[in-house]
C-alpha cells in the first residue's frame, strides 16, 4: 500500500486476500479497522481483524479504501486508497463485443433479407403464375376468333370451287395459321419465363424424327430453289428426347435459314453425337459425356458482329439494312421481317432440356447455329411422332381436310335420335358449331359450366362438348363432375379447350374425359369424332343388351361398362323368385329417380327399366332349364306367377319354346 497506488490483475486473477497494520504497539486489541471497496461495497466494513478478502470479483474497475481507528476509537484520518484493474477476457473486451453488435447486426440484416426475399419470391411466383394465366386467357381469346375464321373457309372452299375463290380462301387460312402459331410461341415463352414449362421426354427413333422434320420443309426450299440438305452421322437407334420441343426448336431455325437464305442457295442440317470436353459443359453436367449436336448452316444474309450477341434477346430483330442485295443477284424481301420471338423461344427452350445454342455469321456469307443436347440412348420400344403443324404445312393440310370431309356424317345420314349437348361460353363459336351439326344431330346449348350440369341432369344427352375455360363452372369442373355422378357417368365428354399444352390434356383425360380438341380446329374432326364415339356407344349398348339376354354373352366388352349395370343385376337377382319386385321396386333400390334410371337405360342398353328386368329374369330361366329344372318351377324361380306368360315372354326373346330350349339345351 506504501509501495503501489494501482494494481493490475488479469480475470482470473479475481480472488484477493489483503493485509494491512495499525502503527499502534501497545494495545492492540483496542484497535478497530475498516474498509470499503469502491464499486462492490457501498458502505465501510468495520472489523477487528486488519484483513481484507474478496473473491470471484468481476472484472472492472475498483478503488480500495482501508482506514484504522486508536485505542480511543477515534478513526484515522489518513486513509490509504489502492486502485484494482481487473482486465477482462477477449471475449469480453469493447472489440470483442463490437464483433459481437456487428456480428448480430448481420445476422439480423441475414433474417430480414432472407424474409424479405421470401416474400419478393412469393410475390414473384404470384406474379409468374399471373403471367402465365394471362397468356393462357389471351391464347384463348385468340384461338376462339381464330376457329370462326378457319372453320367458315373451310366451307366456303368445298363450296367456291373457282381459282381465284380458293386462292383467296387459302390466303385467308394461310394468315390465320401464322397468327396461331405466333400465339403459340408467345404462350410457350411466357411458360418458359414463368418457369412452368416442363420436360417431356420419350424414347423414339430421333434420327428419323428430325430427317422427317426437315423433309417437311422440302417444299418450301423447293419453291425457292433452296438446296437443302440433311446429314446424320452414326446414332444409337432410339434416344430420349422431348418431340414436341425438339420440332419448335428445329422448325423456327430452318424457318430463319430458309427466310434468309436467297434463290438458288444452300440450307445444310447436320446431326451427329460427339464428346465435348470443356470445362464449362463439364461443370455444369459432370455425368454428360456424350452430346448430340445439330447444326443447320446457310450461305445467306448473315448477320452483322455487333447485333450478333443480341438475336437471343426478346422481341430482338437484327435489321441487315447494309446488305440489300444478294448474292446470285437476289435482292433482300425479308429485312425488318418476324416479331423477334422464335430465336427467343429457341435458347429458351434448349435451355430446358439442358442443352447450348452458338451461333457464328458473317455479313453475305452465312449463318450456322451449332445446337448442343445431351444424348441418352434408349432400348425401349419406339414410338413414332405425328409432327406439330407448321406454317408450311397449311395447303397439305387443306387437301388432307377435302379428303377427310368425305367420311363427315351428311344430312342423308342424319342422326336425329342422338342428343348432343354443347357447352361453350362464346356465343358465335356456339352458334357455328350448332350450325354445322343441327342436320345431323339434335343440339341443346349451354353458355356455361353450370348451365350444362343442369342440362346434362334434366337431358341425359348421348354425347357432351364443353369449352373448358368458362365463367362460374369451367370444362375440367364439369367433366369431373359428370363421370363422378352416376346419372351422368356413362356420358362421352368431348373437351374443346384453347389450353393445347401436355399437362393441360394430361389433366382433361385424367377427368374422365373422352376426346380433347384444340381450338382451333376443323369442324370435320369434331364431326368425325362425335360419329366415333356415338358409334362405340351403340357397339358397348349392343353388348350390355346381349349380356342381359343372351343365353352366351360375349366374353368381352368393347368398353368399359357402367358399374350401375353390375348393380343393377345384383338387385334383381336378390329379388329374382319375387314377382312383386317390378320397375318401381328396382327403382326404389337403385337410389335414382325413375327418369334418371329409365334414361341410363336407354343410353346404356337401349331397354326400359321393366324390360331390363324381365329380359334378366329369362336369362336366368334359361340357366335353370339348362340344369334341368321344369318350366313351371323355373317360372315361379324367376319370378313368374303364370307358367302361360313366362312360355310367351320365353320364346318373344329366344324364339323357341321353354320346353324346346330344355330339349335342344
Amino acid at each position: 500500500m506504501q509501495a503501489i497506488s494501482q494494481l493490475d490483475l488479469s480475470y482470473d486473477q479475481n480472488f484477493i486476500t489483503i493485509g494491512y497494520a495499525a502503527l499502534q504497539y501497545n494495545r492492540h486489541g483496542k484497535i478497530r479497522y475498516r474498509y470499503q471497496l469502491v464499486g462492490l461495497n457501498e458502505e465501510w466494513i468495520e472489523t477487528n481483524e486488519p484483513t481484507v478478502q474478496y473473491t470471484a470479483l468481476r472484472w472492472g474497475t475498483y478503488t480500495l479504501k482501508l482506514n484504522a481507528s486508536n485505542t480511543s476509537g477515534i478513526w484515522s484520518k489518513h486513509i490509504r486508497v489502492l486502485n484494482l484493474i481487473i482486465h477482462p477476457p477477449w471475449w469480453a473486451t469493447w472489440w470483442a463485443i463490437l464483433l459481437y453488435l456487428a456480428g448480430a447486426a448481420i445476422v439480423v440484416y441475414t433474417l430480414v433479407r432472407s424474409y424479405v426475399n421470401q416474400q419478393e419470391a412469393k410475390q414473384l411466383k404470384k406474379i409468374d403464375a399471373m403471367k402465365a394465366r394471362f397468356f393462357t386467357n389471351i391464347a384463348h381469346e385468340f384461338r376462339t376468333p381464330l376457329t370462326l375464321i378457319m372453320g367458315p373457309v373451310e366451307t366456303l372452299k368445298k363450296r367456291l370451287k373457282s381459282n381465284d375463290d380458293q386462292y383467296q380462301l387459302g390466303l385467308i387460312n394461310q394468315n390465320a395459321v401464322q397468327i396461331l402459331e405466333l400465339v403459340n410461341q408467345l404462350i410457350d415463352l411466357s411458360k418458359a419465363e414463368a418457369n412452368v414449362l416442363r420436360v417431356n421426354e420419350s424414347s423414339g427413333d430421333l434420327q428419323a424424327f428430325i430427317q422427317q422434320l426437315v423433309h417437311s420443309f422440302e417444299s418450301h426450299a423447293e419453291e425457292k430453289k433452296i438446296q437443302l440438305t440433311f446429314q446424320a452421322g452414326e446414332l444409337h437407334k432410339q434416344a430420349w428426347f422431348d418431340a414436341e420441343k425438339l420440332a419448335r426448336i428445329i422448325t423456327n431455325l430452318l424457318a430463319n435459314a430458309l427466310k434468309f437464305t436467297p434463290i438458288g442457295g444452300k440450307v445444310a442440317v447436320e446431326l451427329t453425337a460427339a464428346s465435348y470436353k470443356s470445362a464449362k459443359l463439364r461443370r455444369q453436367y459432370p455425368q454428360q459425356e456424350t452430346w448430340l449436336q445439330l447444326t443447320i448452316s446457310d450461305n445467306g444474309i448473315g448477320i452483322s458482329p455487333e447485333k450478333l450477341p443480341f438475336i437471343f434477346d426478346r422481341f430482338y430483330q437484327a435489321e441487315n439494312g447494309s446488305i440489300d442485295v444478294l448474292k446470285y443477284g437476289q435482292t433482300s424481301q425479308n429485312n425488318g421481317e418476324g416479331a423477334g420471338i422464335g430465336l427467343a423461344l429457341v435458347k429458351e427452350l434448349t435451355e430446358l432440356q439442358s442443352g447450348t445454342i452458338q451461333v457464328t455469321s458473317q455479313p453475305g456469307l452465312g449463318t450456322t447455329f451449332t445446337l448442343l443436347l445431351p444424348y441418352r440412348p434408349s432400348t425401349s420400344p419406339q414410338e413414332k411422332y405425328p409432327l406439330p403443324p407448321t406454317k408450311l404445312d397449311i395447303q397439305s393440310a387443306s387437301v388432307k381436310s377435302e379428303i377427310r370431309a368425305k367420311d363427315i356424317p351428311s344430312e342423308n345420314q342424319a342422326d336425329k335420335t342422338s342428343l348432343i349437348l354443347l357447352v361453350e361460353d362464346n356465343e358465335i363459336l356456339r352458334d357455328f358449331i350448332v350450325e354445322n351439326l343441327l342436320g345431323t344431330y339434335t343440339v341443346h346449348q349451354a353458355k356455361n359450366g353450370y348451365e350444362g350440369w343442369e342440362q346434362a341432369i334434366n337431358l341425359v344427352p348421348d354425347l357432351i362438348i364443353s369449352d373448358v375455360m368458362m365463367p362460374i363452372m369451367d370444362g375440367y369442373t364439369l367433366c369431373h363432375k359428370l363421370k363422378k355422378d352416376p346419372r351422368t357417368s356413362h356420358i362421352p365428354v368431348v373437351l374443346l379447350t384453347a389450353k393445347v399444352s401436355v399437362d393441360d390434356r394430361l389433366e382433361g383425360l385424367s377427368l374422365g374425359a373422352d376426346g380433347y380438341i384444340a381450338k382451333p380446329f376443323h369442324i370435320q374432326e369434331l364431326q368425325l369424332r362425335i360419329r366415333n364415339l356415338l358409334e362405340q356407344r351403340r357397339q358397348l349398348q349392343q353388348w350390355v343388351l346381349a349380356s342381359i339376354t343372351s343365353t352366351d354373352p360375349p366374353t368381352k366388352a368393347p368398353a368399359p361398362t357402367d358399374p350401375l349395370i353390375e348393380k343393377l343385376c345384383q338387385l334383381v337377382e336378390e329379388h329374382l323368385d319375387e314377382a312383386a319386385f317390378g320397375a318401381e321396386e328396382l327403382t326404389l333400390a337403385s337410389g335414382m329417380s325413375r327418369m334418371n334410371l329409365h334414361r341410363k337405360l336407354r343410353a346404356l342398353a337401349d331397354t326400359s327399366t321393366g324390360e331390363f328386368i324381365r329380359n334378366y329374369r329369362l336369362k336366368r330361366a334359361a340357366q335353370f332349364l339348362r340344369e334341368g329344372h321344369s318350366v313351371s318351377e323355373t317360372a315361379y324361380l324367376v319370378g313368374f306367377e303364370d307358367p302361360s306368360y313366362f312360355a310367351r315372354s320365353f320364346r318373344k326373346v329366344y324364339q323357341m319354346t321353354p320346353s324346346t330350349f330344355s330339349r335342344t339345351n
